[in-house]
């Protein structure tokens, strides 16, 4: 991933936040190079990361996937009826094209990043749009949540540009998940 945030989408309410959500749905935006994963790949990963068999009980959480233009949306269909294919139940995940997204407020960003205080520190300095668009921090913001190896970390660290004790808290974190 090159970029990720947190937001709202899916909705009609003027400038959705947290406590004035309407009829949006929590989301998440991502950018990536599709020269390094498709896609069709990053839907198939959607389908193993959430639980569409039960209807959400609020438009909040609702299970959607929102999709940009006729290619994506033919993409999500495909796969998303292959999954259904699978599984023998109906599924409650939603399939929105054309929704506007939204940030959601800056503590939202990079969430479990933001609640470690030691890897915190190597963004000292950083605005907090700077941050929140930080391809360093999205990396680092999927490890500390628990996505990623002890392997892969090896083969990256390097790149993030962390001080010694920094790249030191982030194994220290990615060996205990």
């Amino acid at each position: 991933m090159l970029q990720t945030r947190v937001g709202y989408a899916g909705g009609t309410t003027a400038r959705p936040t947290y406590r004035r959500i309407g009829d949006h749905a929590e989301a998440i935006e991502l950018v990536y190079d599709p020269a390094v994963v498709t896609y069709e790949a990053l839907v198939r990963r959607f389908w193993t990361l959430h639980e569409p068999h039960r209807p959400s009980w609020s438009r909040q959480y609702m299970s959607a996937l929102f999709f940009a233009d006729a290619a994506e949306e033919e993409v999500a269909r495909r796969v998303m009826a292959e999954f259904a294919a699978t599984r023998g139940t109906a599924l409650h995940t939603e399939l929105i094209g054309g929704a506007e997204f939204t940030r959601a407020e800056d503590y939202h960003q990079k969430y479990y990043l933001r609640r470690d205080e030691a890897l915190m520190r190597e963004f000292a300095g950083y605005g907090e749009r700077d941050f929140e668009d930080s391809r360093v921090a999205a990396r680092l913001n999927g490890y500390v949540a628990g996505e990623g190896s002890s392997l892969r970390l090896a083969r990256e660290v390097e790149s993030f540009g962390l001080s010694a004790e920094g790249a030191a808290r982030l194994r220290a974190v990615v060996a205990r998940a």
